[in-house]
């Protein structure tokens, strides 16, 4: 039956490859973020870090990706979203002390609560309690919640809403929600393509490749392309909470989309906790760079 599944020469990108790229556009997102936040916005420094910033949209799409990949194919979902509630409130605590003793701004916006939330709505959405999966409308709202907060903020930049503060917020809000669910729409489809053409047969990861994988990767780009289309045009309705000229430049993550294979690829347990732990230590140590050059 396996035989049966084709794959495809140009599906080359493993997991493993996907957190290499996304890592490494993070931290050029935190670099960029930081000095477009310390430098005026006519000095070359400041040019550098939006090309930075630029640089970084590629890594939530890849984040939020990889999210879904662990939760629809992790057999321990419980174990995977403690984890990534673990490292949210360890990160949330370290931009706490950053904001209100270090530096008071908040450019680095913990991403990881987004994953946190859509990691929760997942979670529920995926139970095998059919009562529990009601529950995904709670991480929903809060995702709700933060766009309809930030939006207002927009529009009235001389107000801060003190009761949810920024490291409550998911950052990415509605953005990183609808990307979610769009590739795990994505999922269920393509093995109901599967299933359709093999027969009803039990799943396991050898069946999430080849066309299976390519059909996932089409929607994940063709979501990914609405959903900064709907960014591009709202922005001509003064509602920009994403900074449509910057976060519009995330379609080109859809590039490597359309490259993964649905393998894992290396997948050493030393990687994957430093892995976790790469996201608090890196912006502890720029922070402290940026603070020494600056102050």
């Amino acid at each position: 039956m396996e035989s049966a599944i084709p794959k495809y020469k140009f599906q080359f990108l493993n997991e493993f490859a996907l957190k290499i790229v996304a890592i490494i556009t993070m931290t050029f997102d935190h670099v960029g973020a930081l000095l477009c936040s310390f430098n005026h916005p006519d000095s070359s420094l400041y040019l550098t870090g939006y090309i930075f910033r630029i640089i970084g949209r590629i890594a939530l799409p890849l984040f939020i990706y990889m999210l879904v990949e662990g939760m629809v194919k992790s057999k321990h979902r419980g174990r995977y979203l403690l984890r990534l509630a673990i490292m949210a409130v360890t990160i949330d605590i370290a931009m706490i002390f950053i904001y209100y003793f270090i530096n008071h701004d908040n450019s680095l916006i913990p991403a990881f609560n987004d994953l946190l939330i859509n990691g929760a709505i997942l979670y529920f959405l995926l139970h095998h309690k059919k009562n529990i999966c009601f529950l995904a409308i709670l991480p929903l709202l809060i995702s709700i919640l933060s766009f309809g907060v930030d939006v207002y903020e927009t529009l009235n930049p001389n107000i801060i809403i003190e009761w949810f503060p920024f490291y409550l917020r998911g950052d990415y809000s509605l953005f990183a929600t609808f990307l979610t669910l769009g590739i795990y729409l994505g999922h269920y489809l393509a093995k109901k393509k599967t299933q359709a053409f093999l027969g009803q047969i039990e799943f396991d990861d050898s069946y999430r490749q080849g066309y299976y994988q390519v059909y996932v990767n089409i929607i994940g780009v063709v979501v990914l392309l609405l959903i900064n289309v709907i960014i591009y045009f709202l922005s001509y309705l003064n509602i920009d909470p994403y900074y449509s000229n910057l976060q519009t430049w995330s379609i080109f993550a859809g590039l490597i989309y359309f490259f993964y294979n649905g393998k894992r690829g290396y997948d050493a347990k030393w990687f994957k906790y430093s892995s976790y732990i790469y996201y608090p230590v890196h912006i502890i140590i720029i922070y402290f760079i940026f603070y020494l050059i600056y102050m």
